[in-house]
């Protein structure tokens, strides 16, 4: 009881002072009118893998549920944040399917993706991988164990055969009497904690605001 009403406290403290007044952040640049092709979610499991960055130790597997759920999501996402049309996730998975088939021996997860866009006629494709999923245990007013999502989002030039951008997201759900920054996520949850699938929303909609899809 004393954690909520220090918290509502601070909340007025912050929301009526200069804890609440942050400078506004410039937009990306849009991308220019060329055709992007939307990939389904992977989930890498060794270096090979990866587009960038490094694998400090095995994760969990995700399992395909979680996979399926997160490229419904990263639809809905697409259409209500970005006026643009992409070559949709189904037409992109036979292609990775079809891709996958073919010998990857002496090529990168690059090399992979640029075939793959290549397959769809893309200029662009937009690559979206999970590196750590953590489920909510508990309810929306009490965690036992907060939810935690490693996300990446990489752009890929079809033409250039390299990477025109990327987005990494990383959350784990703090209690707001343990990190103030968060009082602004704090509010927009309704002071709530939030499955793995609502963190991921929040990520793809600021990689799709910060890639300028």
């Amino acid at each position: 009881m004393r954690k909520i009403l220090l918290a509502a406290a601070l909340i007025l403290v912050f929301c009526f002072g200069p804890g609440c007044s942050k400078p506004k952040k410039a937009s990306p640049t849009p991308l220019p009118e060329v055709s992007i092709a939307v990939a389904r979610f992977t989930q890498p499991r060794s270096m090979d893998d990866l587009l960038a960055g490094i694998m400090f130790s095995e994760q969990p597997f995700v399992g395909n549920k979680v996979l399926l759920e997160l490229d419904k999501n990263m639809q809905k996402t697409l259409t209500q944040s970005s006026d643009r049309k992409f070559i949709n996730i189904a037409s992109s998975y036979s292609c990775q399917v079809k891709t996958a088939k073919i010998s990857k021996e002496g090529k990168t997860a690059l090399d992979y993706w640029v075939q793959v866009g290549a397959c769809l006629d893309a200029d662009m494709i937009l690559v979206p991988q999970v590196t750590e999923w953590r489920e909510l245990e508990g309810s929306g007013i009490g965690a036992e164990t907060p939810a935690s999502v490693t996300m990446d989002f990489y752009l890929i030039d079809i033409k250039r055969q390299q990477l025109a951008g990327r987005y990494h997201f990383e959350e784990t759900q703090q209690h707001l009497t343990d990190n103030l920054l968060n009082i602004n996520k704090f509010v927009k949850r309704g002071g709530k904690w939030v499955d793995a699938q609502t963190l991921a929303s929040e990520g793809m909609r600021q990689a799709v605001e910060e890639l300028g899809l």
